[in-house]
């Protein structure tokens, strides 16, 4: 998924960052392993993680969901 990849450089963020300002943030637990597969595109977010990540990155959650 090339716009979490961009958007996590531009933000100059790790994977472990990343991952843990999505748990301060939410209920969800997303660990850099899953990460990781949705930016290489082997898994899609589902729709309450795409929500998490639209919130952080102020983004629509419509982003991160492939259709």
């Amino acid at each position: 998924m090339d716009i979490l990849i961009n958007l996590r450089k531009r933000h100059e963020l790790t994977l472990k960052q990343l991952k843990d300002e999505l748990n301060k943030m939410s209920d969800l637990s997303f660990d850099e392993k899953r990460l990781w597969q949705f930016e290489k595109g082997e898994k899609t977010p589902t729709e309450t993680e795409a929500e998490v990540l639209g919130h952080y990155f102020n983004l629509p959650y419509e982003e991160f969901i492939y259709y």
